[in-house]
Order: C-alpha cells, then sequence, then structure tokens
C-alpha cells in the first residue's frame, strides 16, 4: 500500500495554538464503516487532532466548512461506494 498523506500535526510543534481539525464522513450500512471512522478519529485524536466522526446524512455543510481536513468512507456494492456518497 501506498501512503498517500499522513496525519501530522505541525501545531504541535509549536507553530500554532489551534490544533487542526479533521471529520470523518462515513456511510454505514452494517456498522463496519462507522467502526473504521472511528478506529480514524481515535488515532487523529492520539496525534493531538481534533476529530469527530458524522454519518453522511447528518453532517452540516457548516462542520465540513470548519474542517482542515475531511476523509470519507462508505460501505459498498458490487464494488462502488453507496449511492448517496
Amino acid at each position: 500500500m501506498r501512503q498517500v498523506c499522513a496525519i501530522e500535526n505541525p501545531l504541535s510543534k509549536g507553530m500554532g495554538k489551534n490544533m487542526p481539525k479533521i471529520i470523518v464522513v462515513y456511510l454505514s450500512t452494517s456498522g463496519n464503516t462507522k467502526a473504521m471512522a472511528d478506529a480514524i478519529v481515535e488515532g487523529a485524536r492520539s496525534r493531538n487532532v481534533e476529530a469527530s466522526a458524522m454519518n453522511f446524512h447528518e453532517v452540516k455543510m457548516e462542520e465540513l466548512k470548519s474542517a482542515d481536513a475531511i476523509a470519507v468512507g462508505s460501505s459498498t456494492f458490487h464494488y462502488k461506494m453507496l449511492p448517496p456518497m
């Protein structure tokens, strides 16, 4: 696997006062994708990143605009993301 990006917190090195913010948007049919979203949030928080997992149907545009990064995850059907995504 190739690493696309790493969650690093340059602000923790004294470059700023606010923590970066990531929102993980997920769409889960059986709960597995939600579990993965929660694991990503836990990992981000362990790196001093403000993080939250939000259901696709409940997330608000204002919340997304306030994030420094957005991760998206979905259950799949015939190897494709679910249609709402």
